[in-house]
């Protein structure tokens, strides 16, 4: 089965899977930049940048599914507007090619550094560039690994 694995922010960190037996080999990871700071996006740019995103990986890696993490409790609104303006892209993505969206919880004690370590440890030769990366490898249906 091939899982897209996204952890969905300002710079999204996402991974294609392979997962056989409990055991997942990886096909590619990387990040992506949705905006920055300086530019103002509409909550309908947001949606369809992610949309557009995700249709594109969709068609590269064929995934059967797609695991989502859901989003931790925030204090900042405005922060959790935009992200769920993200993930809705992301959703109608999936809706639209036919793919199951799982969105995975985390608990809320979980720090990305953790992640990173994880990473290391299993996955000793990759190469990561940001936390977000890691973070998407790390999701699986309890949470993380």
């Amino acid at each position: 089965m091939r899982v897209l694995k996204l952890d969905i922010a300002r710079q999204t960190g996402w991974a294609v899977m392979d997962k056989i037996n409990e055991i997942n080999d990886i096909i590619f990871y990387n990040t992506k930049e949705f905006w920055h700071q300086r530019y103002v996006l509409t909550p309908g740019s947001k949606a369809m940048s992610m949309f557009n995103f995700i249709k594109e990986l969709i068609k590269e890696y064929k995934p059967d599914e797609i695991w989502m993490e859901q989003l931790n409790s925030m204090r900042n609104a405005k922060t959790v507007r935009s992200l769920l303006q993200q993930q809705s892209g992301a959703h109608m993505a999936a809706e639209d090619s036919g793919i199951v969206i799982k969105e995975i919880a985390t608990r809320s004690s979980y720090r990305k550094q953790e992640a990173v370590r994880k990473v290391e440890q299993l996955f000793p030769a990759l190469q990561l560039s940001s936390v977000d990366e890691a973070d998407a490898i790390m999701l699986n249906e309890k949470g993380v690994l």
